[in-house]
């Protein structure tokens, strides 16, 4: 192909046709351009398209992350709300002078109205699109600023926790302790504890439980914590709902 552009140009030289040779070399010299250019363009589209195929793959493990940390949540604000009923109905005695007092209730109120449970949500994929610098393939804004914000945003409602718990270590579960005879739960664990406690019994004072206004005071500032950290925990779960549907549009435009 070279010789024969050469004969061309040889030819024309030859000839004497400086017009027409200098028309060809400059024909020949866009040709090269164009051909440059086809070649940047094609290499252009192969990166791109490298690009789309790390998006979809963060994308898609993203999601899967978020649909499971969802699931998660579901559970532990059924459970805080489960809990935070037990408060209310364990206040509501302290301020009914004709309260009936049922052991077995109370016993069972009083042990799952602080029982702690653990928000372990999943963030190892979050974290590492991060901090393998790969966010940069996301092209979405509202993925972006999900993603960055997401471990502060989970740390938040188990701070609160956290700092619940605390209130209960120090304040309501030493004060239970004075009036509650934790024996009695202990029998739906025998097996657990590897003791039979069966013929063991003992009666909590909860005549005297109910007078106590330091305790009234710790279930109070307990339900105050509860009300809070659910709002929490279902604001972030309707925000990562909603990023589920921003990834699964983003997923379908990338097909």
């Amino acid at each position: 192909m070279l010789r024969f552009f050469r004969q061309i140009r040889r030819r024309l030289l030859t000839d004497n046709k400086f017009s027409k040779y200098l028309l060809y070399a400059v024909g020949e010299i866009l040709l090269v351009v164009i051909g440059i250019l086809i070649a940047l363009q094609i290499n252009n589209w192969n990166e791109q398209s490298k690009d789309r195929e790390i998006e979809r793959k963060w994308l898609s493990v993203i999601h899967a992350e978020v649909t499971t940390n969802i699931q998660h949540f579901n559970e532990i604000i059924q459970f805080h709300k489960d809990s935070r009923k037990m408060c209310i109905d364990l206040l509501r005695n302290f301020s009914d002078p004709d309260r009936k007092i049922n052991h077995v209730i109370l016993d069972s109120l009083v042990e799952n109205a602080t029982a702690p449970i653990t928000l372990n949500p999943q963030i190892g994929n979050v974290k590492s699109i991060i901090s393998t610098g790969d966010i940069k393939y996301i092209r979405n804004d509202s993925v972006i600023q999900f993603v960055t914000m997401y471990e502060d945003a989970l740390n938040d409602p188990t701070d609160d926790f956290n700092r619940l718990l605390g209130v209960w270590n120090s304040q309501l579960w030493p004060l239970e302790n004075l009036y509650v005879r934790r024996i009695n739960r202990a029998h739906s664990n025998n097996e657990w504890l590897g003791v039979d406690l069966t013929g063991v019994s003992a009666q909590s004072d909860y005549e005297a439980f109910f007078k106590d206004i330091v305790l009234e005071n710790a279930y109070m500032l307990t339900l105050y914590e509860q009300t809070e950290i659910i709002k929490k925990e279902e604001s972030l779960r309707d925000r990562m709902k909603s990023i589920l549907e921003v990834i699964n549009s983003e997923l379908l435009l990338s097909e």
